[in-house]
C-alpha cells in the first residue's frame, strides 16, 4: 500500500477535493498515519468504481459455479462448470483474452480447486461418473498443458475426495478427506508433482489455509485452533489467547470450502460471516485480524449502519490496492452485491453496491481478475 502514497495528493485533487489552506495544524504522528490509511482506502474505492472494469472475451458462452481461479506472474487459470456437466477450463496471459484448455481433466470440483505459484499450477477434483468416486490431481507448468498424476505416485489410496488446493512461494497444500480412518487429509508438495502427507491433525476440520512469510498457517475448528508450519509438512499448534467464538464461525463455514484468509504485511486477516451472540439470523460479515502470529485475534466490523437482513462473504484477496472483500447482502428480500476495501484489515470502506456479483478474485499483473456469477463472465480491472 505504501506505493500509493505518492498518489494520495492526486486522488485528493481529482476524486475528493483538497483544501487550499496552508495554515492547518500539523497532525500528530498517529493522526497522520490514520489519515494516510483513510486516503489509501478512499483512493482504492475511487479506482475500483464499478464502472472501471472491462469484460473479458471468453471462449465459452457462460461459465457456472463452482468457479475457482488462480494466477502466477505469467498466467491466470479459471475452472468452472460448462455445458452438459462438462468442465470449463480457460487460461489467459493478460486477463482479457482467454483460450480454452483442451486437455484439462473432466471432473467435479469443490471449493478452491486450482492454485498457482512460480512453479506452475495444481488442480484437484473428483472424476465424473466414477463409482466409487476417484480423486484426481493434475499439474501444469504454464496453465495451458496439463498432466494428470499417476494415482500410484500419491501418498495414499484411501482418499475419499479432494476439496481444495492452496499455493505458497515454497509449494502447494491439498486438503481432502480420507476413508480410513475417516477424517482430514492434507498433503504437501514443493513442485506440484511429488506429494507427501502432513501431520496436520486428521480429526479437525480445516477452516482456512494461507502461506505466510515463514511458511504456512492453518485454522481448524471447532473450536478454532491455529497451526503453523515452516515447510507445510510438520505442523505445530500455536498457543492462543483469543480466537473467534464458535457463533462467529459456523454460518460461513457451513458453506463448501474454507473461509478467506489473507496475509497482508504482518497481519493475518480472516473473513467470516458471524451471527450476533449465538442467534441464527441475521448474520453479518466480520474480519478477524491477528498481528502476533495467530496467538490473538481481534474482531473488526465490515458493515456499519446497514439495514440488510444478512450477508454472504464470497472472497477476499490481497492486491496492490490493499485488501478487497466481496459478497452479497439481502435487503428485505432483494439481493445486492458489495465490494469493500481495507489497507490492513482493521478498517473497512464500503466502495460500492451494484450489479457485479463477484464470487472469485485473483490479483494478477498489478490488477484484479474477477468472476461475475450473475452473467458467468470474467471482468478485469487494471491500474489506470
Amino acid at each position: 500500500m505504501r506505493r500509493w502514497l505518492a498518489l494520495v495528493g492526486i486522488g485528493c485533487l481529482v476524486a475528493f477535493g483538497c483544501s487550499e489552506s496552508d495554515d492547518q495544524a500539523e497532525p500528530t504522528e498517529e493522526t497522520a498515519d490514520e489519515a494516510v490509511r483513510d486516503d489509501d482506502v478512499q483512493l482504492a474505492c475511487a479506482l475500483l468504481d464499478d464502472s472501471g472494469w472491462s469484460r473479458a472475451d471468453l471462449p465459452s458462452d457462460s461459465i457456472g459455479l463452482p468457479v475457482s481461479m488462480a494466477a502466477n506472474d505469467e498466467h491466470v487459470v479459471l475452472v468452472g462448470s460448462g455445458s452438459e456437466g462438462a468442465i470449463a477450463a480457460h487460461v489467459s496471459s493478460g486477463g482479457l483474452s482467454w483460450g480454452q484448455i483442451e486437455d484439462f481433466p473432466n471432473w467435479q470440483s469443490l471449493g478452491h480447486s486450482v492454485a498457482g505459484n512460480a512453479t506452475g499450477f495444481v488442480a484437484v477434483g473428483t472424476r465424473n461418473g466414477a463409482m466409487p468416486s476417484t480423486p484426481v490431481v493434475a499439474f501444469s507448468a504454464d496453465g495451458t498443458t496439463w498432466d494428470e498424476l499417476d494415482p500410484e505416485s500419491l501418498p495414499a489410496d484411501d482418499v475419499r475426495a479432494f476439496s481444495e488446493v492452496f499455493a505458497g512461494p515454497e509449494g502447494f497444500i491439498i486438503l481432502g478427506g480420507s476413508s480410513s480412518p475417516p477424517g482430514l487429509l492434507s498433503w504437501h508438495s514443493s513442485d506440484g508433482s511429488t506429494w507427501v502427507e502432513t501431520d496436520l491433525p486428521q480429526t479437525a476440520r480445516t477452516a482456512a489455509v494461507a502461506a505466510t512469510d515463514s511458511g504456512w498457517v492453518a485454522l481448524t475448528e471447532p473450536p478454532m485452533e491455529v497451526w503453523a508450519s515452516s515447510d507445510g509438512i510438520a505442523w505445530t499448534e500455536v498457543e492462543t489467547r483469543s480466537t473467534p467464538p464458535d457463533h462467529a464461525l459456523w454460518p460461513r463455514w457451513a458453506h463448501i470450502g474454507t473461509a478467506p484468509l489473507q496475509v497482508q504485511d504482518d497481519a493475518w486477516v480472516l473473513a467470516l460471516v458471524g451471527a450476533p451472540d449465538d442467534a441464527p439470523w441475521p448474520h453479518y460479515p466480520t474480519v478477524w485480524v491477528s498481528t502476533d502470529g495467530g496467538a490473538s485475534w481481534n474482531e473488526h466490523a465490515v458493515w456499519n449502519g446497514s439495514e440488510a437482513n444478512g450477508f454472504e462473504v464470497e472472497d477476499m484477496v490481497a492486491t496492490e490496492l490493499g485488501l478487497i472483500l466481496v459478497g452479497q447482502q439481502d435487503l428485505t428480500g432483494r439481493a445486492e452485491n458489495y465490494l469493500h476495501s481495507s489497507d490492513d484489515g482493521t478498517s473497512w470502506q464500503h466502495c460500492w453496491t451494484g450489479p457485479l456479483a463477484f464470487t472469485e478474485l485473483v490479483a494478477f499483473g498489478g490488477g484484479i481478475v474477477a468472476f461475475d456469477s450473475e452473467f458467468g463472465d470474467v471482468l478485469v480491472w487494471n491500474e489506470p
